[in-house]
């Protein structure tokens, strides 16, 4: 409870996906991270979905604007690989982003926000295993991915992490420098631009480092990881992630 301290929510892991080797024109299963604000409803309110298709090597997302079904990124991960994930959630703008490997693929509203109602609250950041399509053959799919590193970081406060990796370094003033008259990249101050203002609070928050809400212990890879293995029924409903086999 109570989070966000302040703007952003940053859940960052690593996965490896098993290719299912599964049929053409079959999809899934989804494997990723759901993130949900339960603060302030009895349902379940997504804020937003990231992750790939086990079949076919997609990195999806969950999009508002696409009525909930999970959509392409144009990125293919090679399966039986580490990849690096990082959802940021935008509490201000009501918003996420997803990147892989460090680079931005996805944004979207968040999933279930609406004009009566704004989500404003993270409360969890589930791994998530669903069906990636409606047909029967792919919500009968299952497949196999391994989790690693999971972490969960409220920024609380530290508004010059431009590239949200938990501090404040020069990496971020190379997002400042990228972003000056020209985005909103580098914008501390919440006043829709990039400038010499944004400057200040990043020397002023150089060397802060984010806390953590909660940390799974790194473990060596890929010797001790977590195990997911999903039989996928049903679950596309009730999640309203759903791409169609196009």
């Amino acid at each position: 409870t109570g989070r966000p301290a302040n703007r952003y929510i940053v859940i960052d892991w690593d996965m490896r996906v098993t290719g299912t080797g599964a049929q053409a024109g079959v999809f899934g299963p989804f494997f990723g991270v759901e993130a949900n604000d339960d603060a302030d409803t009895p349902a379940v309110s997504v804020l937003g979905n990231f992750g790939v298709d086990s079949t076919t090597g997609d990195v999806l997302y969950q999009s508002q604007a696409a009525g909930g079904i999970l959509l392409e990124t144009g990125t293919k991960v090679t399966f039986n690989a580490w990849n690096s994930y990082r959802m940021v959630l935008d509490f201000q703008t009501h918003q996420y982003i997803g990147f892989f490997n460090g680079v931005q693929l996805a944004a979207s509203t968040f999933v279930d926000n609406s004009v009566s109602q704004q989500l404003n609250h993270f409360t969890d950041a589930d791994v998530a295993a669903l069906a990636a399509a409606p047909d029967s053959a792919s919500m009968s799919q299952t497949g196999t991915a391994y989790f690693d590193n999971f972490k969960v970081t409220d920024t609380s406060g530290i508004v010059a992490d431009f590239n949200f990796d938990g501090k404040v370094n020069g990496g971020d003033l190379a997002v400042w420098k990228s972003a000056l008259g020209t985005s909103t990249a580098g914008d501390a101050n919440s006043d829709g631009r990039t400038d010499g203002a944004d400057f200040l609070i990043w020397q002023r928050q150089q060397g802060v480092v984010a806390a953590s809400v909660s940390a799974v212990s790194a473990v060596p890879e890929p010797s001790a990881v977590v195990l997911a293995v999903a039989g996928v029924f049903g679950i596309a409903a009730r999640r309203r992630a759903l791409r169609s086999a196009v």
